[in-house]
């Protein structure tokens, strides 16, 4: 009989002991590997999720044709597989299109498929669905595709080159100089035409400290935040030719075009005084995308070499007067009661066609607002052009040609990305700064800042936003009111006895149209992305506004 000794169980004991140790420790870290895949899991989940609420996914594809067939080519030569189906489909979409610079199947994918109320698809569709290729066509003709690269500060060198004006531009934000204060409190002692000067209303009240310090506030070129209704109440109601001649002025534009100051100023007097008292397309609001203009171009524009002098003074003024006697109604209400502007521009574009007429024509009708009497003929021939250009462009119906011909402009990282393939070594260099652009393309990003500038009040803290949108929401009442009035169909929106769909068009609006394109700007112009900040939190705003009042809606209907 074998006898096991004490030593010999220990052994055995310790063995079982060992391995059942191993055992818990590969337990464990199995456990360890499964809760962090966990949590990994849970952080991507919450990636996604923050990533949904920031940049929302609509069911709503808003690219284009032209669009997709651009970004698949940059796929094939970034040697990204393509899958034949992908083609396919591309093909037969554009066959079948009508306009490959519209997307697919817009009407259907916002009426049916968008999630959006049938009121709120048709505000869409009314506001979008246009011609917007003709803003494309005119630059066969115009006098801006004339222009060389030299002209508009290219590599070769300019006559007047952005680098010419930084210094300038710079001067923003030191203390206003006396003659410009002193311009800008008095303007009835200045002028070679008296009955002009007359017919303005003069400025008869001191430049306050507190104007001069809105003032200097509006100028901060990192100011995507400002609030112009201070400035507006203020000033005594004159935002709008205050904050243009100081623009004017401190950025050097004055004196590097010898524009006659009285002139100017009177000029801005008188176009201000054009802005009617409605409650939205106002003064205040032409003020308010000037400033946002002012600072989209000093956050990449500029430096960047997008604009030269020229096209920066026609920047400015193009804020100034891109809502100039506005009537308070949409091109729809024109073009269907057959008003007079539809007449004349042939239901093209009316408001905008107007606005920039009429604002010329007032800038000629007498000598004492001919601020432009001392540009060279070719540079007053850029600076109309320029201008009929970019408020042409605030036309919401030419939206997403414009966005579709900005959408496929070279990027620095996929320039970069693709210059270094073998294939690329025989098609040459690919534009890889905002300085190559043509000159078709750079004013292609002017008029999509614009663009940006004009729904401004998106970027704004939410109570001044708030503010524009109530404003906006009574001009669309007041149209409706006209509407009722002449038995006409209430267009969407627009009806004051309805005052829920504001809420959900906001969101919808903020979806399909806002967010995508101060996006697809900041992609281009990163600087901006303070812009894109604040539209998001608006957003985040509206979408949770939506989210309460569908649950009560369901509450009270349950």
């Amino acid at each position: 009989m074998h006898v096991v000794g004490p030593n010999t169980l220990q052994n055995s004991s310790l063995e079982q002991s060992c391995c059942q140790l191993k055992e818990d420790q590969e337990k464990i870290l199995l456990e360890k590997e499964r809760l962090l895949a966990e949590q990994q899991g849970l952080q991507d989940r919450l990636k996604k999720a923050l990533e949904l609420h920031l940049h929302p996914k609509t069911s709503v594809d808003t690219a284009t044709i032209a669009e997709k067939i651009v970004f698949m080519f940059d796929d094939i030569l970034q040697g990204k597989p393509v899958e034949m189906s992908d083609v396919l489909e591309l093909r037969n979409s554009a066959n079948d299109a009508i306009d490959l610079r519209q997307p697919i199947n817009l009407q259907e994918q916002i009426m049916n498929k968008s999630g959006l109320s049938q009121d709120v698809g048709a505000s869409m569709m009314e506001m979008l669905q246009g011609d917007s290729n003709s803003s494309a066509k005119r630059w066969a003709s115009s006098t801006l595709s004339k222009r060389t690269a030299s002209r508009l500060g290219g590599r070769n060198g300019s006559r007047r080159s952005s680098i010419d004006v930084l210094p300038g531009l710079h001067r923003i934000g030191s203390s206003l100089p006396s003659e410009t204060s002193r311009l800008l409190s008095s303007t009835g002692e200045h002028g070679d035409d008296q009955e002009a000067l007359g017919a303005a209303e003069q400025v008869d009240r001191p430049l306050t400290p507190e104007v001069e310090q809105l003032l200097q506030a509006a100028s901060d070129t990192s100011n995507f935040g400002f609030d112009m209704f201070q400035l507006a109440e203020a000033s005594g109601n004159r935002p709008l030719s205050m904050l243009a001649f100081f623009l004017f002025s401190e950025s050097g534009l004055t004196q590097m075009y010898s524009l006659p100051e009285n002139k100017l100023l009177m000029f801005l007097h008188h176009l201000e005084d054009g802005y009617p008292a409605n409650p939205y397309h106002n003064r205040t609001h032409a003020a308010s995308v000037l400033q946002m203009m002012h600072v989209l171009m000093h956050n990449g524009l500029i430096e960047q070499g997008i604009l030269d002098g020229i096209t920066m003074l026609a920047c400015y003024m193009a804020a100034c007067i891109h809502d100039y006697d506005h009537q308070g109604v949409n091109n729809d209400f024109l073009i269907k009661t057959r008003d007079s502007l539809a007449i004349l521009y042939n239901d093209a574009s009316p408001n905008e066609n107007h606005h920039v007429s009429g604002a010329c024509s007032l800038g000629l009708s007498s000598p004492a607002l001919n601020y432009v009497e001392n540009l060279a003929a070719e540079d007053k021939n850029i600076l109309r052009a320029s201008i009929i250009e970019l408020v042409l462009a605030t036309d919401m119906k030419k939206h997403f040609g414009l966005i579709s011909l900005f959408q496929v402009l070279p990027r620095p990282s996929t320039a970069q990305s693709l210059s270094g393939l073998p294939m690329m070594d025989e098609c040459g260099p690919l534009q890889s700064s905002p300085s190559s652009l043509s000159t078709q393309q750079k004013m292609l990003i002017a008029q999509v800042a614009l663009k940006c500038a004009d729904l401004g009040h998106l970027t704004a803290p939410h109570e001044v936003h708030r503010r524009w949108v109530d404003a906006l929401t009574e001009e669309f009442f007041r149209q409706g009111d006209q509407e009722r009035k002449k038995g006409m169909k209430i267009s969407p929106l627009m009806d004051r006895n309805e005052t829920a769909g504001m809420i959900k068009s906001q969101v919808g609006f903020l979806e399909i149209v806002a967010l995508p394109l101060f996006k697809s700007f900041v992609e281009q112009m990163p600087a901006a992305q303070p812009m894109l900040d604040a539209v998001k939190a608006n957003y985040k705003y509206w979408h949770g506004v939506h989210h309460i009042h569908n649950a009560d809606h369901e509450q009270i209907t349950s």
